[in-house]
């Protein structure tokens, strides 16, 4: 109560003395003096972008979203922009577990990918069993708990993505999207030191082939629930490999040396 009463009279009564930029076209003077007050106090501003396309239809939204805070933020403050909570549930129309799975993977890379440090995944377990009540399922493990099971609860390929990606990632930075030949084509690089791995993905449903500029090297693939699939090579015309509507992570492998 006491910091609703807070911010409520800043963003009311707070700074109206205070010269501003001339606000966006359109705004309201008390809708622009609040933005200003309000971000003088906030150390992040957090969204729950929902939706049932794919989640990097987000990143102009995110985009949008940065440049309003960077209008109104004090000068020199860096405030960062969080997914408190956006999920997928495995009972919305079109979806099941494994759509739903792919879905986590690609929303916490798309994330990254725009500069947003923290994923808070909706929800952590199934709240209930009812197949058609899609409120029921959007947890990353099965409602039923099993005292006896290990783990207590069953995972669906949504756990599975989550521990995949937080493994296959583990201490690396994102760096950047390569420029490949069509936009629904995504490959994130990833970095520590002279470390790098890659995810790559389209938001085509139909999968197929692709150039990768590279390095020639051999790569070590992971599908995006942990399963290892086939080495890659790329040669001095880079990598070709077959893209999918869930992320592979690329992982480089240490050239052999001839014997002598």
């Amino acid at each position: 109560m006491t910091v609703g009463r807070i911010l409520r009279r800043y963003a009311e009564d707070g700074y109206r003395d205070r010269q501003r930029q001339p606000r966006p076209e359109g705004t309201r003077k008390s809708e622009a003096d609040s933005c200003e007050a309000l971000l003088e106090y906030w150390s992040a501003v957090t969204v729950h972008p929902y939706r049932q396309n794919g989640p990097e239809t987000a990143a102009g939204e995110y985009a949008r979203l940065r440049q309003l805070i960077e209008r109104y933020a004090p000068q020199g403050k860096k405030i960062p922009i969080l997914s408190g909570e956006w999920g997928y549930s495995s009972a919305w129309k079109d979806f099941d577990e494994l759509r739903q799975g792919k879905m986590l993977a690609r929303q916490w890379l798309t994330n990254l990918a725009n500069a947003v440090p923290l994923s808070i995944w909706y929800d952590w377990h199934d709240d209930g069993q009812d197949p058609k009540e899609p409120e029921h399922h959007f947890g990353t493990v099965r409602n039923q708990y099993d005292a006896s099971g290990q783990p207590v609860y069953e995972p669906k390929p949504a756990y599975l993505a989550a521990r995949t990606l937080t493994t296959a990632l583990d201490g690396l930075r994102f760096q950047k999207r390569v420029a490949l030949d069509s936009t629904e084509d995504y490959a994130l690089v990833f970095a520590k030191g002279d470390e790098t791995r890659l995810a790559v993905w389209t938001t085509s449903a139909a999968p197929h082939a692709v150039r990768i500029p590279t390095a020639p090297g051999r790569f070590r693939v992971l599908g995006h629930t942990g399963q290892s699939l086939p080495p890659l090579t790329a040669d001095s015309g880079g990598l070709r490999m077959t893209v999918f509507d869930w992320p592979q992570y690329l992982i480089p492998q240490p050239c052999k040396r001839a014997e002598p």
